[in-house]
């Protein structure tokens, strides 16, 4: 009889499993067909480590990644080295070489830096509990500063003084990942042998704390934000093994930074590149999770006085503005939310909204996606914001 129990029982986890397993592709992302982005978007990742650093991947790896993603660019920031010359195509992909450096207030994200081989060695980490200022260094020149894994729990970031960085990741994966339960990784596992992407999407969450400290320094300056895949490809077995796991490109096809060139990509890596860092630095752009929800193509601009202002860019209020969203098609419910100054002023489940607006400010959206079959909702769009200036301000 006890053994009657037993075989029931194993075959009712058993069913129960498989039922968790279709009921997790049958809710397969992405979700909308890919569009076809104008020129000047480009969509690329943020953050990525190879063998010159903590990585398990080379720059072959990482192209090809990049290949199948079908990226844009990808920006590679291994640990206080340079992973090659400085941008390059590979794979039909624009490779820009930056580096993740270890600085008093934590890591930043250096793109478009000074070789760092002529650099003087890191601190010392006697001095980083002292506080002292960000390594001049890293200051000077035109670089494009990111704050990296600002709330990570290795190494958050110390210094909010805007004055040492331009950009800050608002959301890192390898940040993201730490704070799942293990409940959530039992509901993300079934799916990840099928469809690894959408595994990962599952343990997606919004980053709160991260968002609230951006909109905080938004009110002093336009800090851009960054949503990076922080992606190393490589779990430690042992000394001389590893795991490539997260996969580059599973990590490639979640989460992308969707830039707005201002200008044509030539094929030229030094123009291109160009491109795609000022695209950055200016907040020209959005995080896209597109690998729970097609995100390419979203439109939000503000109109005052005659004057069209996108992603990034300024207006003057002048006796009125307004508005105007447009989210990607998908089909599937979405929730867009409008933000000023930090505070919700509009959340609609339309896709496109229309909003006349009361002052001026900075206004920014989030866009999420519920799934029927899932719980809850799930990350989609995090936008940059248009800035609203007051007359003679």
């Amino acid at each position: 009889m006890a053994r009657r129990v037993l075989v029931a029982g194993g075959a009712f986890a058993a069913l129960a499993l498989a039922t968790a397993v279709l009921a997790a592709l049958r809710t397969h992302e992405p979700f909308g067909a890919p569009t076809a982005p104008a020129q000047s978007e480009w969509v690329g990742v943020v953050h990525v480590h190879t063998v010159h650093s903590d990585g398990g991947g080379t720059l072959d790896d990482v192209a090809a990644a990049a290949r199948e993603a079908h990226l844009d660019f990808v920006v590679v920031t291994d640990h206080n080295v340079w992973a090659g010359q400085r941008w390059q195509y590979r794979e039909g992909s624009l490779l820009i070489i930056g580096e993740e450096v270890r600085v008093p207030g934590g890591h930043l994200l250096v793109i478009d830096g000074e070789d760092p081989r002529g650099r003087a060695p890191e601190w010392p980490e006697s001095m980083l509990a002292d506080r002292p200022r960000p390594d001049p260094a890293i200051a000077a020149g035109d670089a494009l500063r990111v704050v990296a894994h600002p709330q990570g729990p290795g190494r958050p970031w110390l210094i909010w003084d805007v004055r040492h960085f331009e950009a800050m990741e608002i959301w890192n994966w390898d940040t993201d990942w730490r704070n799942d339960s293990p409940w959530d990784w039992l509901r993300a596992l079934p799916l990840l042998p099928f469809e690894p992407t959408s595994a990962l999407a599952r343990l997606v969450d919004r980053p709160d704390s991260s968002l609230a400290r951006w909109d905080a320094l938004l009110s002093e300056a336009p800090i851009a934000a960054i949503c990076s895949v922080d992606a190393h490809a490589r779990v430690a077995l042992t000394k001389n093994r590893f795991l490539p796991f997260p996969a580059y490109r599973h990590l490639f096809k979640l989460v992308r930074q969707h830039v707005l060139l201002d200008g044509n990509p030539t094929g030229d890596p030094d123009h291109d590149g160009d491109l795609v860092v000022e695209a950055l630095r200016g907040g020209r752009g959005y995080c896209g999770f597109d690998g729970i929800a097609d995100a390419h193509g979203l439109s939000v601009e503000v109109e005052s006085g005659g004057t069209v202002a996108g992603l990034g860019q300024r207006v003057v209020w002048a006796d009125g503005a307004r508005l105007r969203v447009a989210l990607p098609a998908i089909g599937e419910p979405t929730t867009l939310t409008v933000f000023r100054d930090g505070v919700v002023i509009r959340e609609t489940s339309e896709a496109t909204l229309d909003l006349e607006l009361f002052g001026p400010g900075v206004y920014r959206i989030e866009a999420a996606v519920r799934p029927e079959a899932l719980s809850r909702s799930l990350p989609w769009i995090f936008a940059n914001p248009v800035f609203v200036d007051a007359p003679g301000g």
